[in-house]
């Protein structure tokens, strides 16, 4: 008798998967990924590193997986979640190349306006301070700050500084209790509802009051093979970045998502 067989997935939906088990294996096993970390971490901050939207994402995932048992007999504990673009975090607190006297009540930056900013010019004559989003600036880098700002703004005002500040696109609180696990979703889209923009880098940041706490965590976008990044204690012992049960499913999950809409269902 002959039998005949069909796979279930694809060739390279398996190959996807594959590769998604192995690295949670080699988590569990040894705890050894790759989190990036900024300069001057503070000792409460358990992620700091990009991720980056594609056109197909449609949204960000963020998993905590809480420990088993919390310190100082807490009974809940509490994780913060911002993110920023990443072009805005790079120039966050510097001064963009500017006109430095105003032409009527125009400013003009001279410098490419950053997306998802806050554009301070502190005005000498006037007083004040006003503060411009990177939306209200036209194509060509100018700003009528009349229209943004109740202060009387004069015609020979000059500024005496102008500093950018990056804005967050996601600021979120996430509590749960002991052995909670928890999954938020941000959508991604071209809407103005949506959280994220489509094809563009982020930096995302966790920060907690007690890291032990902190099972384990994950956050990356939907369409993510493997992506993003792994943070937490799952090992219980050094801090050193690993995760736990809770956040490898949701993980394998987001894997199999993405190798459904990459090779086929």
């Amino acid at each position: 008798m002959t039998h005949s067989f069909r796979t279930l997935v694809s060739p390279s939906t398996a190959y996807v998967l594959l590769v998604a088990w192995a690295t949670v294996i080699l988590c569990l096993s040894f705890g050894l990924v790759a989190v990036a970390s900024a300069q001057g971490s503070g000792p409460n901050e358990i992620e700091n590193s990009t991720i980056e939207t594609t056109e197909n994402t449609s949204y960000v995932e963020l998993d905590i997986e809480f420990a088993s048992e919390f310190a100082n007999n807490s009974s809940t504990e509490t994780v913060d979640f911002e993110s920023y673009n990443e072009e805005a975090w790079q120039v966050n607190g510097t001064e963009p190349a500017h006109s430095g006297t105003l032409n009527g009540t125009v400013l003009e930056v001279s410098d490419d306006i950053v997306p998802s900013a806050t554009y301070s010019a502190e005005l000498n004559q006037s007083g004040t301070t006003v503060d411009v989003s990177s939306d209200d600036f036209a194509d060509n880098g100018t700003v009528d700050l009349s229209t943004v700002s109740s202060d009387s703004i004069t015609s020979d005002d000059e500024v005496l500084s102008l500093t950018l500040t990056a804005d967050p696109v996601v600021s979120d609180s996430v509590t749960g209790a002991t052995n909670d696990t928890v999954t938020n979703e941000y959508t991604a889209g071209n809407d103005s509802s949506d959280y994220f923009e489509l094809a563009t880098e982020y930096r995302v940041l966790v920060t907690v009051g007690n890291e032990s706490n902190i099972e384990s965590g994950y956050v990356a976008p939907d369409d993510a093979s493997i992506g993003g990044g792994f943070f937490g204690n799952a090992d219980g012992s050094d801090g050193s970045p690993g995760f736990g049960a809770g956040v490898a499913v949701a993980a394998i999950a987001t894997a199999g998502a993405a190798a459904c809409r990459q090779g086929g269902r």
